[in-house]
């Protein structure tokens, strides 16, 4: 049974998410294949930093894993393409990755977090969904289901996380 001020602030997570509509670049992160868009300007990682739950640290930790994981989850996809510049790199003289290369790269990395973290179930799947998909805990637990015990825990999982990806990174 959960007391009226669990019922509350899970209502008031719940509310936060709404159908998508056209909104600025800033605010549109998408939750699932529902097109459900969060209401809010901050990533996960910056609302846990600004509350004072992880150091900046491991903040630095999960956005160098954030950045591997969205690069993972669009490899393959063909980028577009500019009649300007073909290469990234290639218009200043340097020698330019082709695509394919960084993407392989960044899988590397990403496989290598991975494996920094054990493949650990729960702390691969908190830091996909709040360093990848930039989720904050209560965002989670209100598109997945939970209280306020299950949102700790995620928060207290990804920061065992982000501690061990900190020590991985160096």
């Amino acid at each position: 049974m959960s007391s009226v001020a669990q019922r509350k602030r899970h209502k008031r997570a719940a509310n936060k998410l709404k159908p998508a509509e056209p909104r600025k670049a800033a605010t549109t992160a998408q939750v699932s294949a529902e097109n459900i868009v969060p209401i809010r300007n901050k990533t996960g990682l910056d609302w846990l930093a600004q509350k004072g739950r992880i150091t900046a640290r491991q903040k630095s930790a999960g956005r160098k894993y954030g950045e591997d994981y969205r690069i993972c989850q669009v490899a393959g996809m063909e980028p577009l393409r500019s009649c300007l510049n073909d290469q990234p790199g290639s218009g200043t003289g340097g020698i330019g990755l082709s695509m394919a290369s960084y993407e392989l790269e960044a899988k590397e990395r990403f496989a290598l977090a991975q494996g920094a973290l054990s493949y650990h179930p729960d702390m691969v799947g908190a830091c996909d969904l709040i360093c990848g998909r930039d989720f904050t805990p209560w965002e989670v637990i209100a598109h997945f289901g939970g209280g306020q015990r299950d949102a700790e825990r995620i928060t207290n999982t990804l920061k065992i996380a982000l501690d061990l990806l900190a020590k991985h990174y160096g």
